[in-house]
């Protein structure tokens, strides 16, 4: 039985041992339940690209250095300045610098005071209005606030379609990211029209900018693999990896994650795709390793992909070396909740106890990893459809555990 909030501090003692004069009916039960709960972490790229400048591929900027070149904009440009259009491109360039350090308030601030300079200076319907627009749109975005992002980019998109003389670029730039604010919030069925407009936007005012049209056409594969579409994903990473490949160093980052994108869809084909799958996301993590400093999560996400395929292809010594890596990365970097961190964690604890060795090692990884997900749960607003979905592709977590202590257990008898 999984629980929900009121209990969920509990849980962690779910992952019971056996007593020592044999196993309790009560124990028996949970451990058959959790047994038929257990399901495969699927691997995922899954990494969208937003519009808008905010370029995910790039070293986050050290906070200070941020904080100190952004400190006259955000001193002299305040909600009690009067408006003038260079404190409005100034704070505009402030925003986008304060999110790509990972300064997501301080960017809002900044945003939303550009924004209501530029409502004064140009009207609420002015093209430029919608470029400021649209940047805090891709800053409430980019900070995971996905319901204030959406009515942002939605105003800001309807402003642009209503204009004749519109920019097609920024229109393409606000449509994906109203696509893919739709689609963390798992509202796929609305997401998809965003996304195919842009693509739409691009390849019919855009046709010779091909990398953008990739973008578009990439990010709308994502969304496809989501829901389930696997077959229509693929034909669309396939068509953005071809273009990126052709004009794309084999360092660049966006080429690495079109690799992992196709690795991710041909992983999930009959077993002859994982050979195929493999040199795909070797490729993928060796552009991450190339232009992001150790340690990065997104380095982290290949590490993890590349050794879930070994590990299926049986290749255990290459996959052991990845996961301790990708375990490694994910303590360093990444909350003890954090989605990538326990699937880390996961990994690690699993391998070990599929090869019967270090079991004491594995309880611990499972036990943490079981934290981090009780946490998430407890976090969470109300037990939606949103949470149980989160919580049920961990249910491993505890279906380990509960084995992992069995073994334990019945060895020390």
């Amino acid at each position: 039985m999984l629980h929900t909030n009121a209990t969920a501090p509990n849980l962690p003692a779910f992952v019971c041992c056996p007593a020592r004069g044999g196993v309790s009916q009560d124990c028996m039960r949970r451990l058959a339940l959790l047994l038929a709960l257990i399901v495969a972490t699927p691997a995922a790229a899954d990494e969208f690209k937003f519009g808008l400048q905010l370029d995910e591929s790039a070293t986050a900027l050290p906070r200070e250095a941020v904080l100190t070149a952004t400190q006259d904009a955000r001193t002299n440009c305040t909600p009690a300045t009067a408006p003038s259009e260079d404190c409005a491109l100034g704070l505009v360039a402030a925003a986008e610098l304060l999110a790509t350090a990972g300064l997501f308030d301080e960017a809002e601030r900044a945003a939303r005071t550009a924004l209501t300079m530029m409502e004064t200076l140009r009207g609420p319907a002015h093209e430029d209005t919608s470029v400021v627009r649209g940047m805090l749109g891709a800053v409430l975005l980019r900070g995971g606030r996905y319901g204030e992002a959406e009515p942002v980019l939605r105003v800001a998109a309807q402003t642009l379609q209503a204009s004749a003389s519109g920019d097609p670029e920024l229109l393409a730039d606000h449509l994906m990211n109203l696509g893919i604010v739709l689609a963390e919030q798992r509202r796929y069925a609305e997401a998809e029209p965003a996304l195919r407009r842009a693509v739409a936007v691009r390849q019919d005012k855009l046709p010779d900018n091909l990398l953008a049209i990739a973008t578009a056409r990439s990010n709308l594969g994502v969304l496809l693999a989501r829901m389930g579409r696997d077959q229509d994903a693929l034909a669309e990473q396939q068509a953005a990896f071809a273009i990126r490949r052709d004009r794309l160093k084999a360092s660049h980052y966006d080429l690495g994650t079109s690799m992992l994108n196709l690795a991710e869809l041909l992983a999930r084909q009959p077993d002859a795709a994982r050979l195929i799958a493999e040199p795909y996301l070797r490729a993928g993590l060796m552009t991450r390793e190339a232009v992001l400093p150790p340690g990065d999560p997104r380095t982290t996400l290949a590490q993890t992909m590349l050794a879930e395929n070994l590990d299926a292809q049986g290749k255990r010594t290459g996959a052991l070396e990845l996961y301790l890596l990708a375990y490694a990365g994910g303590r360093e970097t990444l909350s003890p909740d954090a989605p990538l961190r326990i699937r880390a964690a996961h990994n690690l604890a699993r391998f070990l106890a599929a090869n019967g060795t270090g079991l004491p090692v594995a309880r611990t990884l499972l036990r943490e990893a079981a934290t981090g997900v009780l946490t998430r749960t407890a976090r969470a607003p109300g037990f939606d459809e949103s949470s149980r979905a989160d919580l049920s592709q961990w249910r491993g977590v505890f279906a380990g555990g509960v084995a992992v202590a069995w073994r334990l257990g019945a060895a020390t008898q």
